[in-house]
């Protein structure tokens, strides 16, 4: 008897995370940006498979579709923004506590480096 592989899908014991939903939902949209773009340049080469439709109206519908898929990326990018407003001072310092020593103390040592260099971006 042999055993099953679990789905790809499954994950072990773990709670999924709503950053982990935001990251798979953009993930997918990314793979259907792609996958467009490769429709679009096949059409444009001229090789893409025969359609009833000539290809300015194939190249049109799928650039709509192109539109669509960017403004749900920007929804998703929005939420993620909108969890990152709530965040709060005391949200912070109960993310630290729960580091371990090493990652805290890297960590507040990266920060002590903020003023340093002037700048945050640096």
């Amino acid at each position: 008897m042999t055993k099953r592989a679990k789905p790809a899908t499954a994950i072990a014991d773990e709670k999924p995370t709503i950053e982990g939903a935001l990251d798979a939902s953009i993930a997918i949209l990314e793979l259907g940006l792609s996958a467009l773009r490769t429709e679009i340049e096949a059409i444009v080469a001229g090789t893409a498979k025969k359609s009833k439709f000539d290809p300015a109206s194939r190249i049109a519908f799928l650039t709509s579709r192109v539109g669509s898929i960017a403004d749900s990326i920007r929804k998703v990018e929005s939420a993620r923004a909108k969890r990152f407003d709530d965040l709060t001072p005391a949200m912070v310092l109960g993310w630290l506590r729960q580091l371990d020593a090493a990652e805290r103390l890297s960590f507040l040592r990266e920060a002590s480096q903020i003023d340093a260099r002037k700048s945050g971006l640096a």
